[in-house]
């Protein structure tokens, strides 16, 4: 794979996290366990899963 292909790749992946649709990403991954994590720690008042859902929401959309 040449430096252009690995560009190429990377800014793909970047642009699917910006506009929405980067499901497969890890930062959408981590977003998601996040916001499921915190959602049950809100169940027993411990936590606010306000911006980790709200990030999961905006990145991980499906276009």
């Amino acid at each position: 794979m040449t430096q252009m292909e690995k560009f190429n790749k990377i800014s793909k992946t970047v642009l699917n996290e910006i506009r929405g649709g980067a499901s497969e990403s890890a930062n959408c991954k981590w977003a998601i366990v996040t916001c499921t994590h915190d959602t049950i720690l809100a169940g027993l008042g411990t936590s606010d899963p306000g911006s980790a859902c709200a990030y999961m929401r905006r990145v991980c959309k499906k276009n």
